[in-house]
Formats: C-alpha cells, sequence, structure tokens
C-alpha cells in the first residue's frame, strides 16, 4: 500500500470508489435538470452498486461506438434480471 502511495497510482479500489460518486453526481443532476423524467445514465467503468445510479454499464476497452454500446446490453440486461443493481440491506 505505501508503494502504491509513493508511486500515486490508484489501483483497483480506487477506480471502484472514484466511478461510484461519478455516476450519482450524474444521476443526480439529471434529476435536477428533468425532475418529472426517468434519468439515464451510460457509465463505462462501474462497480455492481454504480447501476443503482445508472441504468447501463457498458465495458468497451477499445473504442467508444453504438456497435460497442449494442454489444453490452444482453450483459448488461442479464445484470438487471439477475436483481444485480438492488441494494442488499
Amino acid at each position: 500500500m505505501d508503494r502504491q502511495v509513493q508511486n500515486k497510482t490508484v489501483g483497483i479500489w480506487g477506480r471502484s470508489v472514484h466511478t461510484e460518486p461519478m455516476g450519482k453526481a450524474s444521476h443526480d443532476a439529471v434529476l435536477d435538470l428533468y425532475p418529472k423524467e426517468r434519468s439515464f445514465v451510460l457509465t463505462r467503468s462501474a462497480t455492481a452498486k454504480i447501476l443503482i445510479y445508472a441504468a447501463s454499464s457498458w465495458g468497451s476497452e477499445n473504442e467508444t461506438s453504438w456497435a460497442s454500446i449494442k454489444g453490452a446490453n444482453p450483459p448488461s440486461l442479464n445484470a438487471g434480471f439477475s436483481l444485480l443493481q438492488v441494494q442488499l440491506l
């Protein structure tokens, strides 16, 4: 851990901590702008909990395109049907 701090690397945990507040901030901003509309936030990197705020997670590593988003829909829907986005108490 000390070596990571010295090298100023974020690591996997840091990325997880970083993506969730970004998704929530985007979700909240959409709700502020359009309070009577259902929000839709598409995020590229996410943890399971991000699906509370984001409608879909898309894991395109090579390019940003409609084709890669289309390819990510089946796994995203599967995660939704599996209740991956439900916050367990």
